[in-house]
């Protein structure tokens, strides 16, 4: 394997995927060879147990479920080519915070709040290629906040709760396309 962090080669030749990504995997057998790209894609992914994450998490959708704490100790990315669904809560202390999906639904917590009174907060990015579905949603950021999705496909529904950036900060709907 190319990338041996996306995908292993045993002995017998069997591929197992290790991360999403994507990797060539290399074969020979006497005179004769091949490659062939593999993709590894992850499953849907319910984050529980109040993990605390850095990095990027890409999967066909990602769930974090009712009662759990996300906790970004470094950059945060959760990225899906489906759903993402926040039911409990995703928080930084003045860390990067991307959450980027197919569609959005935040019923829960974000927020990427700073604890020193003078720090710069990171930006904030909820991104959805259709729907975003705030109910009974609470975001907000020590520094920007970015709510953006693709105007032909879907709306920005807000049924309750509240988004806050303070100033100097900027809060940004933007419809792309």
């Amino acid at each position: 394997s190319s990338a041996p962090t996306v995908a292993s080669v045993d002995a017998n030749g069997r591929v197992t995927g290790l991360a999403a990504g994507t990797t060539e995997i290399s074969a020979r057998s006497g005179s004769v060879s091949g490659t062939a790209t593999v993709k590894v894609r992850i499953a849907s992914v319910t984050l529980e147990r109040d993990p605390s994450l850095s990095g990027t998490i890409t999967a066909s959708s990602i769930t974090v479920a009712r009662g759990t704490i996300v906790t970004a100790t470094g950059t945060l990315r959760l990225e899906t080519e489906g759903a993402v669904e926040i039911l409990g809560t995703v928080r930084g202390d003045c860390t990067r915070i991307e959450i980027r999906g197919q569609t959005l639904a935040v019923k829960g917590i974000v927020t990427n709040a700073c604890s020193a009174p003078d720090a710069d907060g990171e930006p904030l990015v909820l991104r959805a290629i259709d729907a975003i579905d705030f109910d009974s949603a609470t975001v907000t950021s020590s520094g920007d906040i970015t709510l953006s999705n693709v105007p032909e496909s879907a709306g920005f529904l807000a049924r309750s709760g509240s988004v806050r950036a303070p100033a100097p900060c900027t809060l940004s709907f933007t419809q792309l396309g």
